[in-house]
């Protein structure tokens, strides 16, 4: 599902008063008033898309040109493991749940947040992305999220409320017509989808699609206990990821 995280930074803004005398070249000081303004604080509203780290670093090995044009220059939040921290600026996040991922994620951080973490830390940063060239995706500026960040999300019977149903095949389909169009289309959205489990994994289950496709879903391990092969169920999540010969949905719902 795509969520709207809010970052409230608030920043102190001191004013001060100077006071110049002038004229025949005699200056008293002895007059000035010290300010009395009080100081006034400002809140600044950042708004930026939570991004899932292994699902851009995988569209950045499929392709890096469509993960340009997908990321670089966008503002986002990312949660990751901090795998170093490089006494250069930065420091590299892998996927937070373990999973291999080619290449790496560059995060850009202020030499004091640098000296804050540590590696194997799980840290949230929110920043633009600058870069998806020579095997990294670079997130340069950015900054930790330590403040009040607050994530608006929509429960499961939400989710499954305002999902849109639709055919395995359609979609597949549309991916066989024209892959970059079927992205356009159906990547970010959240979808009702009908299968038959074909296979079960430690994190996913599997449907096959009808012409040799294939559909992965990414489910907790609750829903993943209730299951069995050959199961005809309903789930309902994000479309995060299409390739050649499929799709993948995260953070997806069994429909009971």
């Amino acid at each position: 599902m795509k969520k709207a995280i809010t970052i409230l930074l608030t920043a102190a803004l001191m004013l001060s008063m100077a006071a110049c005398g002038g004229g025949s070249g005699n200056t008293d000081t002895s007059s000035v008033t010290p300010s009395s303004t009080p100081v006034e604080e400002e809140s600044t509203e950042i708004l930026a898309e939570e991004l899932d780290l292994r699902t851009a670093m995988e569209q950045r090995d499929d392709n890096e040109v469509k993960a340009a044009n997908l990321y670089v220059g966008n503002t986002y939040i990312v949660t990751g493991i901090v795998s170093k921290v490089y006494s250069t600026g930065y420091c590299t996040l892998k996927p937070t749940d373990g999973a291999f991922v080619m290449g790496f994620f560059k995060v850009y951080l202020p030499q004091d947040e640098l000296s804050e973490i540590s590696k194997d830390d799980v840290i949230s940063v929110v920043g633009k992305i600058a870069s998806t060239d020579h095997g990294a995706i670079e997130m340069n500026p950015a900054s930790l999220v330590t403040g009040e960040a607050t994530l608006i999300t929509i429960s499961k019977e939400e989710t499954i409320e305002i999902a849109e149903r639709i055919g395995l095949t359609t979609i597949y389909n549309e991916i066989k017509d024209n892959r970059l169009r079927a992205e356009e289309m159906y990547m970010g959205n959240i979808y009702r989808i009908h299968g038959t489990v074909a296979l079960i994994d430690k994190e996913s289950i599997c449907f096959v699609i009808s012409g040799g496709g294939q559909f992965n879903i990414y489910l907790s391990s609750e829903d993943l206990l209730k299951l069995s092969t050959g199961d005809s169920i309903e789930v309902v999540g994000e479309i995060t990821y299409i390739s050649s010969i499929g799709m993948t949905m995260r953070n997806a719902y069994l429909v009971e």
